[in-house]
């Protein structure tokens, strides 16, 4: 994914195409199945609700962590490895790609084994004792799969889920083109400023358990949700202090305090749906990384589609096209968030009532199925 294409450098666009797409779908399978079974194991891990906002936000810290490690190296390959005078990425700086992809999975690789090693994710509690010993989640009624997928909450969660995801997302990717075509800063900006945006988010993961104790999760992803649209007013008015890189760095720091603030919660929302029914966890968060995925590739499949930087002509202006996707689409999102967190806080208080008779529902249709994503017979 990160070389040029062997043997077909110079080809036709479909070609390189045909080329490419069975190592992205490859890669996306991996991915998808390391985040979820990786997420499930926090809710497993743990029934205590501020242990559990605390896994969150140190599973997120260490996310960042290895962003700032890429980026840091990215860097100085741009800064450190670089010959030439020329300030623009080009093909000659496919090469720095490859060795950057190939430092970064060995990394990931030696990471992973520790990981493995290291883990024990038998809880030593049984399911039964958590629900007696969590005051949080012992008058919750227990569901499956199909019980979520009859849950009201369930689709409000994905949707906070997946409208999050997207300003995180987005962001993340349509950030260098801003740097570059939108602000016209020189090619080492899209390793430095994203590194400093991810920095900010490193140090925004510490006082989440304090923020989520004081103010709780809606207000906490509403301080977030601000945060977010202070940083598109910054991205609209690119030179609002100083200059441009100078409103790009404060930008950046406020959109990594708020990309943090509000991915966490989020994740905090989706754990405390799942509660104490761990063994639906890999199926809750299988389901939310299903929305991010498919609402995060039709987004880019859209822009792309009507992005004036797919064939370029003399009247092509890519640098407003990004500036305006930058200011935006995470408001536009952020939008959408806001209408799903109003409607799980109006909901809040049905929600145990309404699990219990999705409960009563699925115990008389499959009282004999008990092979299901955390199929469990009520007590």
């Amino acid at each position: 994914m990160f070389n040029l294409c062997i043997g077909c450098e110079n080809s036709v666009e479909w070609a390189r195409f045909i080329y490419y797409a069975p190592f992205v779908v490859i890669f996306q399978f991996g991915w998808a199945a390391t985040q979820i079974s990786h997420l499930a194991l926090i809710p497993q891990l743990s029934h205590c609700e501020n242990e559990r906002v605390s896994l969150n936000a140190i599973r997120y810290a260490f996310t960042v962590t290895s962003n700032l490690f890429t980026y840091g190296i990215t860097y100085l390959f741009f800064k450190i490895n670089d010959s030439t005078d020329d300030s623009e990425l080009s093909r000659k700086d496919a090469p720095k790609f490859m060795y950057l992809s190939i430092i970064v999975c060995t990394v990931g690789l030696i990471f992973q084994l520790i990981f493995h090693a290291g883990t024990d994710e038998k809880n030593s509690l049984s399911e039964e004792e958590i629900r007696e010993k969590s005051s949080l989640f012992s008058n919750r009624a227990k569901l499956n799969w199909s019980g979520y997928l009859k849950s009201y909450r369930f689709y409000l969660v994905a949707l906070l889920y997946m409208s999050t995801r997207l300003i995180v997302n987005m962001t993340q990717v349509y950030f260098p083109m801003y740097l570059t075509d939108s602000l016209e800063l020189d090619k080492s900006s899209i390793a430095l400023i994203p590194f400093i945006s991810f920095l900010s988010g490193f140090l925004a993961t510490f006082p989440q358990r304090r923020l989520k104790q004081n103010f709780g999760e809606y207000i906490s992803y509403l301080i977030g949700s601000a945060i977010i649209l202070m940083t598109c007013i910054l991205f609209w008015k690119n030179s609002l202090i100083v200059d441009r890189k100078t409103t790009a760095i404060f930008s950046s720091i406020f959109l990594g305090f708020g990309n943090t603030i509000i991915l966490c919660t989020s994740l905090t929302l989706t754990t405390d749906l799942i509660g104490s029914n761990t063994s639906s966890g890999a199926f809750v968060f299988g389901a939310m990384s299903f929305t991010d995925k498919l609402s995060n590739g039709l987004t880019v499949a859209v822009l792309q589609q009507f992005s004036p930087c797919e064939h370029p002509t003399s009247t092509c202006d890519c640098g407003n096209y990004y500036h305006s996707i930058m200011s935006f689409l995470p408001a536009i999102c952020t939008f959408l968030s806001f209408i799903s967190l109003s409607l799980l806080y109006a909901n809040r208080k049905n929600h145990n009532e309404d699990n219990a008779l999705l409960v009563n529902e699925e115990s008389e249709e499959n009282s004999s199925d008990q092979i299901n994503y955390g199929t469990i017979t009520n007590a």
